[in-house]
C-alpha cells in the first residue's frame, strides 16, 4: 500500500528477459518502450524463493501513463524525487539513486 515500484514481472516461457520487459512496461503502463539498455543485476531472497532482477533504461515517445488495474497511481520521477518516495523493494531505489544521480 503506497509504495512505489518500477515496471516489470515474470517471464511467460516464450520470453526473452528484453521481450518479457517489453510486455510489461506495456501492460502496466501503456507505453510502448524501445532502446533498451541493461543498468545492472541484483538478487535478493523473499521468504520463499532468490531473485534475480535485471534492470534497465528505456525510452518511450508517449509520456501519458495509462495505469493497469494492478496500480493505483503512477507518474514520471526525476532524481531529485526519489528520497520522497517508499520503494515496495529498496534495492529499487538503491539501483534507480546510483543510475540517476
Amino acid at each position: 500500500a503506497n509504495l512505489w515500484t518500477l515496471p516489470g514481472g515474470k517471464l511467460e516461457p516464450d520470453d526473452t528477459p528484453e521481450s518479457g520487459l517489453l510486455r510489461e512496461i506495456t501492460e502496466e503502463t501503456g507505453l510502448t518502450a524501445s532502446d533498451l539498455r541493461l543498468m545492472t543485476a541484483r538478487r535478493w531472497a523473499t521468504s520463499n524463493s532468490e531473485k534475480l532482477a535485471l534492470f534497465y533504461s528505456a525510452t518511450a515517445e508517449e509520456k501519458a501513463l495509462l495505469l493497469s488495474s494492478e496500480h493505483k497511481s503512477a507518474r514520471w520521477v526525476g532524481a531529485d524525487d526519489l528520497a520522497k518516495l517508499t520503494f515496495y523493494r529498496t534495492e529499487v531505489g538503491d539501483v534507480l539513486g546510483e543510475f540517476l544521480a
